[in-house]
């Protein structure tokens, strides 16, 4: 008769963790041909992290200008519109990644000072979101810093995943 069976966990995230298992075998994380491989993933997903955040930042600016459109408010929705925006930028990273707030440069030469290059994961959604909030919604922002952080995070996240750092 055979064993018991066994049970095996299966998250969200297996997958691609056990892809970076087999990269790894394949690959030496190390050598030069798997530093390539991993610069064009990180590449890649930070430029899609790009593209997201334009759509997320156009998608905040056309709620607003619906909002504006079924409450005319004539040139008042800024007085409204860009508080509140700034506030709940506030409130989400205040609460969930205080890193995220401010220029998004300085917080990756602070965290490769401080911590040796280690960002969070979280940063990145959470820096599209707040990005896209004060923006969108006509606060005084740039995309550029944002979406260095946003690669940034990403990288530092696939480096640890590869056992990189």
């Amino acid at each position: 008769m055979a064993g018991p069976m066994q049970r095996t966990t299966v998250t969200p995230y297996s997958g691609l963790v056990s892809g970076f298992d087999r990269f790894r075998r394949v690959i030496r994380p190390g050598s030069a041909p798997g530093m390539m491989v991993l610069a064009g993933v990180i590449g890649l997903g930070a430029g899609l992290g790009a593209v997201l955040l334009i759509e997320a930042i156009q998608a905040v600016a056309r709620l607003v200008a619906l909002v504006v459109d079924f409450y005319p408010l004539d040139r008042a929705w800024v007085v409204i519109a860009v508080p509140v925006g700034l506030w709940l930028t506030w409130r989400l990273t205040s609460r969930f990644a205080p890193e995220v707030s401010g220029h998004g440069v300085p917080s990756i030469i602070a965290a490769i000072a401080v911590r040796g290059g280690r960002i969070r994961a979280r940063v990145a959604p959470l820096k599209t979101i707040a990005t896209a909030l004060t923006i969108g919604t006509g606060g005084s922002a740039g995309r550029e810093g944002s979406i260095a952080q946003i690669g940034a995070s990403l990288g530092s996240w696939i480096a640890r995943s590869a056992a990189l750092g």
